[in-house]
């Protein structure tokens, strides 16, 4: 169990998450706000930051790469936590993801 946590970090930090809470064997973590001041996956070959538009992934090779995350979507900020789990992504209610609508979006979040 200790080796498989510690490969847990280890990951975590290339993804430059932060560990914000521990209990037991359950643990929170959250993502950092601006890849651009991650050290750690800058300097690591393992960790390289996707190139690729997020919203064109359908049907394409899978690449190991990192999406960093958006500054600012549409022109929208994102939800803090916990509310941004129940709401639909800037992205999606400005209809730059083609083919998903707001209403698509909430059915298949219901669903899920």
């Amino acid at each position: 169990l200790q080796a498989e946590q510690e490969n847990i970090e280890r990951i975590a930090k290339l993804l430059c998450w932060e560990k914000k809470h521990e209990k037991g064997e359950i643990a929170i973590w959250q993502k950092n706000f601006n890849s651009d001041s991650c050290p750690s996956r800058q300097d690591d070959s393992e960790a390289k930051i996707c190139k690729t538009n997020p919203d064109d992934v359908w049907y394409k090779k899978m690449e190991t790469c990192v999406t960093p995350y958006p500054s600012a979507a549409a022109g929208e900020q994102l939800k803090p936590f916990p509310e941004r789990l129940y709401a639909v992504p800037p992205r999606v209610t400005s209809g730059s993801v083609p083919g998903v609508s707001v209403d698509a979006y909430l059915k298949d979040n219901s669903l899920w």
